[in-house]
């Protein structure tokens, strides 16, 4: 019996390592919604992030977006990404179409550490968004981030 007992817990470690802990969440801000990780905690109202609409943190990830008022200088997203890459000095090619967004994905050192972060540009119907995915190197999740920027909805 006790042979048992000490199979059976491990047996279920291994599977609560296999599947993971973590769930997702909805997260909603104006009238943009999207599917994110529960572990991520909205920090808006932090100082160091009054720049942003809304920020969500935690020590893997962070999700920064930018709702912006461009439409009279922006007739579509097309547009609205040329402003984007002038307005950052990026590559003119730095954006690939992923359907209904434009996506763009860099690594830059911030205080001597690897991040690696994902913009994704949205016509969000009255204003344009930006959102950013981005964490440091050894903790991102590419296909994490991903998930997040493909869920992004609007109402």
């Amino acid at each position: 019996m006790k042979r048992f007992l000490t199979l059976t817990l491990a047996l279920l470690m291994v599977a609560v390592l296999l599947t993971g802990c973590g769930g997702t969440k909805e997260y909603t801000c104006q009238n943009l919604t999207m599917t994110v990780p529960d572990f991520l905690e909205d920090a808006s109202d932090e100082p160091e992030f009054s720049k942003f609409t809304f920020t969500l943190d935690s020590s893997k990830i962070a999700v920064f977006g930018t709702r912006e008022e461009l439409k009279a200088n922006a007739a579509d997203l097309d547009a609205y990404t040329k402003l984007v890459i002038i307005a950052n000095d990026y590559a003119e090619d730095a954006f690939k179409n992923e359907g209904n967004y434009m996506l763009h994905e860099y690594t830059k050192a911030v205080d001597g550490e690897d991040y690696n972060y994902m913009i994704g540009l949205y016509d969000g119907g009255d204003a344009y968004w930006m959102i950013q995915v981005g964490g440091p190197t050894d903790k991102f999740d590419r296909d994490q981030a991903i998930d997040i920027l493909n869920s992004v909805k609007f109402s």
